[in-house]
C-alpha cells in the first residue's frame, strides 16, 4: 500500500465523535442534550422523545424504539407492544437515549465540512488539512507537516503505553526517582446501599404497572393521540363515540384540531352532528349511498380539500376516517371516484403510522368490520395502524332502542385475524361495554350521548345471588369449603376436571364430573374462578 493511501485510511479511521464532540453547533441546544444517546457516539446529540418512533420489531409482540434518519428507521431499544407510548418516552429517557421535554436536534452525522473554518479548532483544522492533501497527492511531493505530526504523535502514544506497562517495574522506578510502595487506602465513607431482589417477580411488575392498567380506554386514547389507530366496533357499541368524545376533549385541553370526514353518514340523523359540529373540529358529511354521480364528485372534492387543510396545518392535528370499511370497498357503487382519494389517504397512513409522534399528527379510521377481502387494495392500509377494538364484555347485554347487543365473536374474529396480538376478551368484566387497546382490555370509559339501558347477563347478572350467599368461610358448605381450600394452593393456574379428579383431598366427596361442574359454578359466582375454554378454570381468588 503507497503512503497516500495509507494516510488516507487513517484519516478516514479518525473516530467521529472526536470530530463531533469539540464543534460548534448549528443550533442553540440545551445544556441536558449536548451529549449522545447512551451507546450511540456517532449522534452528537441527544434527541426529544417524541423524535423517537416505533416500529415492528423481529419477535411478536415487540417494537422497535428509534429515530428515522435519511428515511432508515433505527433500532435504538426494543419494548413491548403493551407498553403505552408516554411510558416507553419515559423508559427510552430513563437509559439514556432521549429527553422527555427535550428540544428538536438534527440527527445528520457531523462532519469537518459542515462548520465554517473560523469556528474550527486547531485539531479539526489539522484532519481537513490532512484529509484536503490526500486528496490531491500531487500538490505537495514528500512528506507533509501534517504527516510528520501523526507519527509523532502516534509515537508519544506509544510511549505513554509502554510507560503504563512497566511504571511499577523497580527499574522504572529508579529511573523515575520514585521508590514509594503504592498503597491505596480507600476514602471512610459511607456509601448508600439498595437491597436489590435476586429477580423481578411477576407481582413486583403487576404492581408496578397497575396505575396504567386501571385506566379506561378513553383515558388510554387521551394520553396517546398521536397514535395512528384503527378503530373497529359493532354498531352502537360506543367506537364513534369514544373517537368523539376524545377529539372534543383533546380539542379543549390541548389544542389539538381535528379533521373529520364520513361519506356514509345517515341523512336525517342528527347523531354526527351532536358528536362532530363543536369548535376545534372540522368535519365534512354526506352519504354517497343516495348520491349522485355529480353529488358524489362533490363530497369527494370537499373531503380533497379537507386533507389538503389537514396536511398544511402546521400545528399538532388529527384526521378522522369514518366508515373506512364502506370507503374503501371493493364493491362501493362510486370506487373510481374514491380510488384516487384512498390512495392518497393510504400514503398519510403509512407516514404517520411510523412518524406521526415526532410530526404531532395522527389519522384515526372508524369501521364495523375488518374483511380484508372486500378493500381495495390501498384500503389494506389499515392493518399497519394500532387496532382498538370496541365491545360489549362477554356475560353483558345491552339495549339500544329496541335492538339487544351482546359480544360480536365474528368480529372478534375478523380483527385478531388481522392484527395478531389481540386477546380473548375477559368473561368476568365488570363493565359492559370494554375496548382492546396498547395490547390490553379496558373498561370504555365514556359517557354515553344518548340513553343506553345496560342489563347484564351470565354471571354478571347474578349479583342479587351472590349477595344471597355466605360471604365468610365458616359459613360455606363442607364440600365448597374443601373445594375452596384446594383453589387456595392454585391461586393464578388453570384447574381442569382431571386435576380434581386426581386429587386425593376429595376422597370424601364425590369426584364425579357432575360434583366438579356444580362446585365451579359456585365457585365462578363468588368470584373465585373465571372461565378458560371449554372445561378449564382459571383460579383469580
Amino acid at each position: 500500500m503507497t503512503k497516500p493511501h495509507l494516510l488516507r485510511s487513517i484519516a478516514l479511521s479518525l473516530p467521529l465523535a472526536l470530530v463531533a464532540a469539540i464543534g460548534v453547533t448549528a443550533q442553540e441546544i440545551p445544556a441536558a442534550q449536548q451529549r449522545s444517546p447512551a451507546t450511540y457516539e456517532q449522534y452528537p446529540y441527544r434527541p426529544a422523545c417524541r423524535q423517537l418512533t416505533a416500529a415492528p420489531g423481529s419477535a411478536a409482540g415487540w417494537l422497535a424504539w428509534g429515530p428515522t434518519v435519511e428515511g432508515t428507521h433505527q433500532n435504538w431499544k426494543g419494548l413491548q407492544s403493551s407498553v403505552a407510548p408516554e411510558d416507553a418516552y419515559q423508559r427510552l429517557a430513563d437509559i439514556g437515549l432521549c429527553v422527555v421535554d427535550g428540544e428538536l436536534v438534527p440527527f445528520e452525522q457531523i462532519g469537518v465540512g459542515a462548520i465554517s473554518a473560523e469556528s474550527k479548532t486547531r485539531g479539526r483544522r489539522n484532519v481537513a488539512e490532512l484529509k484536503a492533501r490526500l486528496d490531491n497527492p500531487e500538490s505537495e511531493p514528500g512528506e507533509t507537516s501534517t504527516m510528520q505530526f501523526l507519527f509523532w504523535l502516534a509515537g508519544i502514544w506509544g510511549a505513554v503505553c509502554l510507560f503504563e506497562k512497566f511504571e511499577d517495574r523497580p527499574l522504572m522506578r529508579k529511573l523515575t526517582g520514585n521508590t514509594d510502595t503504592f498503597a491505596f487506602t480507600p476514602p471512610d465513607l459511607e456509601r448508600p446501599t439498595a437491597e436489590i431482589p435476586s429477580r423481578v417477580s411477576p407481582e413486583i411488575l403487576d404492581a408496578a404497572s397497575a396505575e396504567r392498567d386501571q385506566r379506561s380506554a378513553y383515558q388510554t386514547l387521551l394520553a396517546s393521540p398521536f397514535v395512528s389507530r384503527a378503530i373497529f366496533g359493532g354498531q352502537r357499541t360506543g367506537k364513534t363515540n369514544l373517537a368523539a368524545q376524545a377529539a372534543r376533549k383533546l380539542s379543549e385541553t390541548r389544542q389539538i384540531k381535528f379533521f373529520h370526514f364520513n361519506l356514509n353518514s345517515v341523512a336525517g340523523s342528527d347523531e354526527d352532528a351532536n358528536y362532530f359540529d363543536v369548535d376545534g373540529i372540522r368535519s365534512v358529511r354526506g352519504d354517497l349511498l343516495h348520491a349522485s354521480p355529480e353529488e358524489a364528485k362533490r363530497l369527494i372534492n370537499e373531503v380533497n380539500e379537507l386533507m389538503d387543510e389537514f396536511m398544511t396545518y402546521t400545528q399538532p392535528s388529527i384526521l378522522i376516517a369514518d366508515e373506512w370499511s364502506e370507503l374503501a370497498a371493493s364493491f362501493n357503487e362510486h370506487v373510481d371516484l374514491l380510488a384516487p382519494l384512498i390512495a392518497s389517504l393510504a400514503a398519510k397512513i403509512s407516514g404517520f403510522a411510523s412518524s406521526g409522534m415526532k410530526r404531532r399528527k395522527a389519522i384515526w379510521t372508524i369501521a364495523p368490520v375488518m374483511v380484508a377481502g372486500q378493500l381495495e387494495k390501498f384500503g389494506l392500509a389499515v392493518k399497519s395502524l394500532s387496532p382498538i377494538l370496541v365491545a360489549i364484555a362477554p356475560g353483558h347485554t345491552a339495549k339500544w332502542e329496541d335492538e339487544e347487543l351482546s359480544f360480536d365473536r365474528s368480529l372478534y374474529g375478523q380483527v385478531s385475524k388481522n392484527y395478531p396480538g389481540i386477546e380473548e376478551p375477559p368473561t368476568d368484566s365488570a363493565a359492559s361495554r370494554i375496548a382492546f387497546i396498547n395490547g390490553r382490555w379496558a373498561a370504555l370509559g365514556t359517557r354515553s350521548m344518548a340513553t343506553v339501558p345496560v342489563q347484564p347477563s351470565g354471571f354478571a347478572a347474578d349479583a342479587a345471588t351472590i349477595a344471597a350467599l355466605p360471604t365468610t368461610e365458616d359459613d360455606l358448605s363442607e364440600d365448597l369449603q374443601l373445594f375452596r381450600d384446594w383453589l387456595t394452593a392454585k391461586l393464578g393456574e388453570v384447574v381442569e376436571y382431571r386435576d380434581f379428579n386426581n386429587a386425593s383431598k376429595f376422597k370424601s366427596i364425590s369426584r364425579s364430573r357432575e360434583s366438579f361442574d356444580f362446585l365451579c359454578d359456585k365457585a365462578c359466582i363468588k368470584g373465585w374462578l373465571s372461565p378458560r375454554g371449554d372445561d378449564g378454570y382459571l383460579v383469580i381468588k
